[in-house]
């Protein structure tokens, strides 16, 4: 064989190789590790993906590695982001991992945690730390809106071995459909006479010596039985109540109460609306007083005028109709 003969056969059998290095590709993970579905994806995309999800099988032990003959990967596209899921095959069984991608770059730090997830003790949610989150993984749950509305209305209460007054009550509220919380003012009888006032600039003075007063400031919730138009509720809370009452003589007190109630609201789905209500404060508390008591003296002929401490128990019962704004 001539020298020129040995030099061109040399040059073949290196350009041969050089062409089987560049566009042969090496089997992973014994051939074991392929594309199974990939559509809306380019060539290079594919196979980019291919290589990495592959690359990182091959980093495992043989012992983990060798838990699925056969690894599968598909990608697909839900509106703008990827479905990237790596499948694991047994005997006929699949078992699949899968996130959900901004984009292919974000392969990187999804096929490290498909495969430790696939072949590990874990599932995809706990291999996330602080440096592997995809985009899928930080969506912002959406929320039901709230409403919120003002209550303007008329109450009338009573007590009992007291007349009945009336007043008024306020009331802020937010909630949906089904739950509504709410803050609630309401103010009667004696306790309204001073703000009645004011509020009428002295056109309306009422009567002073009213036999009950009642002030509350509470929060609570009201549950409604439907979602339609007109719909009855059931509602509690508890508050502050301030509680005069004056027969023979006056007593009053202050503290913590609760209330429970039943109502209708009306006009749900309009701007403006109303509510009926019926309602009962029960405070934890006796209205305290002292009354003059006379009795007879010592001294035959003469009687003895002292103070003598009172106290009952007096449930609030009442009444409301407000409008919803």
């Amino acid at each position: 064989m001539t020298a020129s003969r040995f030099f061109h056969l040399a040059a073949s059998v290196a350009a041969f190789f050089f062409v089987l290095l560049c566009f042969v590709r090496p089997a992973r993970a014994e051939g074991n590790c392929t594309i199974e579905r990939a559509v809306g994806f380019s060539d290079s995309d594919v196979e980019a993906i291919e290589d990495v999800t592959c690359s990182e099988l091959h980093k495992l032990t043989p012992e983990r590695r060798d838990v699925f003959p056969t690894y599968k990967i598909r990608l697909s596209k839900l509106g703008g982001k990827i479905v990237y899921t790596l499948t694991g095959e047994r005997n006929g069984a699949r078992t699949e991992r899968q996130l959900l991608l901004a984009n292919v770059e974000e392969v990187i730090v999804a096929a490290p945690r498909l495969v430790e997830s696939l072949c590990g003790p874990h599932s995809v949610a706990e291999t996330q730390d602080v440096t592997n989150v995809v985009e899928g993984e930080t969506r912002v749950a959406k929320q039901k809106p709230s409403t919120v509305h003002f209550h303007l209305g008329m109450i009338g209460v009573g007590a009992p071995g007291v007349s009945a007054q009336a007043g008024a009550h306020m009331a802020f509220e937010f909630g949906n459909e089904t739950w509504s919380f709410l803050s609630d003012v309401r103010i009667a009888g004696r306790s309204a006479v001073v703000p009645m006032t004011i509020a009428t600039l002295g056109i309306v003075a009422p009567d002073k010596d009213q036999e009950l007063g009642f002030t509350s400031l509470n929060v609570g919730a009201r549950y409604h039985l439907s979602a339609a138009e007109h719909a009855p509720f059931v509602g509690a809370g508890i508050g502050w109540d301030v509680i005069t009452a004056k027969t023979d003589h006056e007593q009053k007190n202050s503290g913590l109460g609760g209330y429970g109630e039943i109502g209708m609201d009306f006009l749900r789905a309009s701007r403006v609306g109303g509510a009926l209500a019926l309602r009962v404060d029960a405070p934890t508390f006796g209205v305290k007083g002292a009354k003059d008591v006379t009795t007879p003296a010592e001294i035959p002929g003469t009687r003895v005028t002292q103070k003598e401490g009172t106290k009952r128990y007096l449930p609030i019962i009442g009444a409301s109709f407000s409008l919803r704004f």
